[in-house]
């Protein structure tokens, strides 16, 4: 997870593929590839980068989410090409069920809540 402009300086000149679009039902996404013939600096050496997870198998990233805009990258951990990914995401909200209780259009009675 990095800032757009890190991501973008980093990856400059380098071949790799972006999500152009992305849909859940049915899901489907369509990529831009972003043409290039620099070779990319190994990621683990990157100092920009907030959060991050490396690793054979299964990876389990959690970050605590900062204001702004954010950037998810997935590569190999030398940079060479031929990734293949199965992600799922999540998000987890403190404290949700009093932020619904309190936008509900009408009060709820105790009853309501069980």
């Amino acid at each position: 997870i990095a800032r757009p402009g890190d991501v973008n300086a980093y990856l400059r000149g380098v071949a790799h593929d972006e999500i152009a679009d992305l849909t859940y039902d049915p899901f489907e996404v369509r990529y831009a590839p972003q043409p290039g013939r620099s070779k990319v600096a190994a990621p683990g050496a990157q100092t920009f980068w907030v959060a991050q997870a490396v690793g054979r198998g299964e990876q389990t990233l959690r970050w605590g989410v900062r204001d702004g805009t954010w950037v998810a990258v997935v590569m190999n951990a030398d940079g060479s090409p031929g990734v293949a990914v199965r992600a799922d995401a999540g998000v987890k909200v403190k404290h949700l069920m009093a932020i619904g209780l309190g936008c509900s259009p009408r009060p709820l009675s105790s009853s309501a809540l069980e």
